[in-house]
């Protein structure tokens, strides 16, 4: 059984590790998972120290002409798929599901899963999504286009997330009495 503070420790450490391996990036395929590097808190915290002490770079992937022109409820019309929920069926307890780009969300945000030392990206698929009430045509999506965040899932109801963080600085959690508190 996993603990609450495993958890949390894990969830961090997935919501920050996004920006520490852009070399993972290049070339990557369409696949449901990324080349793998060696990962450890040590590193993260070495990396975390040289892009602190680095120049911000401003990412150069834009937002396509697709997601960009959305409005509100077209966006809004994007669901993940949930049969597509990272970690379903592996009794675990929790499952993870993304949330797309688009016009308030437009930085690429890149995901990754640390297992055995071993640091994988969850490699953006438009088949994770299901556009048809959006309005958009899939095949003008990019392949590997990152995601705007993602939530968590617990067993004790599917359908509703206990965690959420979404873009750059929005983070909501639910309480063990499923009051929502929203940073």
């Amino acid at each position: 059984m996993m603990r609450r503070r495993d958890f949390l420790k894990s969830t961090v450490i997935l919501a920050a590790t996004p920006m520490a391996f852009p070399d993972l990036l290049a070339g990557a395929a369409a696949l449901p998972v990324g080349k793998s590097q060696a990962f450890d808190f040590a590193w993260l915290k070495g990396h975390a120290r040289a892009l602190a002490g680095a120049a911000y770079q401003p990412p150069e992937q834009t937002l396509p002409k697709a997601l960009a022109k959305l409005d509100y409820d077209q966006y809004h019309a994007i669901r993940f798929r949930t049969d597509r929920t990272q970690w379903a069926g592996q009794g675990l307890g929790f499952g993870l599901q993304f949330f797309h780009r688009g016009p308030m969300f437009k930085e690429p945000v890149r995901m990754y899963e640390v297992v055995n030392g071993q640091a994988q990206e969850i490699i953006y698929d438009p088949a994770m999504f299901d556009f048809r009430k959006s309005g958009i045509n899939v095949a003008a999506l990019p392949k590997n286009d990152g995601f705007a965040g993602f939530r968590v899932h617990f067993h004790t109801d599917w359908s509703a997330d206990v965690a959420a963080f979404l873009g750059a600085s929005y983070f909501r959690g639910v309480g063990e009495d499923f009051r929502q508190y929203d940073i």
